[in-house]
Order: structure tokens, then C-alpha cells, then sequence
């Protein structure tokens, strides 16, 4: 016996969804889903893998290391007393200089952080005004840090981060020019 209840023409017995199709199509869907979904994946850990290899390069941030020099490193006083950032982390970066002697080593940064933070604290501020400062000798050295309110600019101290130079800001004109 057939697989149909009814005798008729092969017209009338042919099913009214093709399932095969449908099984079909669906099938393609999702292969090429899964192929989009694997071609996706790894496309991102190509990404990921080129930006490593980049970073440890010549000029990447693996050749040249971020040292910051802590208060206690450099020599700090206590502070007379802090203020917090009302709303962390910090919206802006004030870029400074702190028109003092540059510095090339840690040494003579340090000696010359102590100094800025006597001359601020010796002054008007409780502090060294800065959040951070930057030496000749390619270091970050902390001044109040990420947490603290700076002293550097009155009208955004509360939201923002200072970032000191050490030295002057002088412009050097080449002669050959």
C-alpha cells in the first residue's frame, strides 16, 4: 500500500509542503550562518593578534614601559590635608608645565619634585598641586594621584587631572630655517 490514504493522480498525492525543500533551505541557513559566525571569530583573533604582535614592536608599549615613581620613591611630605574628586574619574587633563629646572634622571626628578612640592606647600596649597608630573628621564612621578583634587587651575580642579611637565615650555627655533 502506498503512503496516501487516497487513490488519485500522482498530482493530487504530492504533499502540500515540500519538507525536503524546507529542510534544505534550513539547512543552508544555517551553514551559512555558522560560516559568517566562524569567519566573525576569526577575523577578531586575526585583529586581536596583529595589534599584539604591533605593541611589541619597535615603538610599542611592551619596548617602553610606564614607571611611575610613588610619593614615598620620590621623597613626599604628608600632605596638610586632601580633597577628593567629587565625581571620579577625572573628565579632563590639564596639561602643565612647571617652569622650574628639567631634570634627566631619576634622582635629580626627584630632588626637583621635592622641591615644587616645598615651594606649593611652603605657599598657599596643601599639597604638590599636581596630579602627576613628568620628568626628563621619560617617568610619570605621582603628585596627588588619580583620587585627589589638584591645585593647578581653580575653575576645573573638581573635575579634572593636572599634568605637569617638570621644566620650561620653551619653543627652539632652528637657525637652518
Amino acid at each position: 500500500m502506498d503512503e496516501f490514504c487516497h487513490d488519485g493522480t500522482p498530482e493530487e498525492r504530492q504533499p502540500l509542503l515540500r519538507v525536503r525543500r524546507v529542510v534544505e533551505r534550513l539547512t543552508s541557513i544555517r551553514v551559512l550562518t555558522f560560516t559568517l559566525l566562524a569567519l566573525t571569530v576569526i577575523g577578531v583573533a586575526g585583529v586581536g593578534l596583529w595589534l599584539l604582535i604591533g605593541m611589541m614592536g619597535p615603538g610599542g608599549t611592551t619596548g617602553t614601559p610606564f614607571h611611575l615613581v610613588n610619593r614615598t620613591t620620590w621623597g613626599a611630605r604628608l600632605p596638610k590635608a586632601t580633597t577628593p574628586l567629587p565625581h571620579p574619574p577625572a573628565t579632563y587633563a590639564v596639561i602643565i608645565h612647571t617652569v622650574t629646572d628639567a631634570c634627566d634622571n631619576e634622582a635629580s626628578c626627584s630632588a626637583e619634585v621635592r622641591e615644587i612640592q616645598k615651594m606649593h606647600m611652603d605657599g598657599r596649597f596643601n599639597d604638590i598641586a599636581f596630579n602627576f608630573l613628568v620628568g626628563g628621564d621619560g617617568q610619570t612621578y605621582e603628585g596627588r594621584g588619580w583620587d585627589l583634587q589638584g591645585a593647578f587651575a581653580k575653575e576645573v580642579n573638581n573635575k579634572s587631572l593636572g599634568l605637569a611637565f617638570i621644566g620650561k615650555a620653551v619653543l627652539i627655533s632652528n637657525a637652518r630655517c
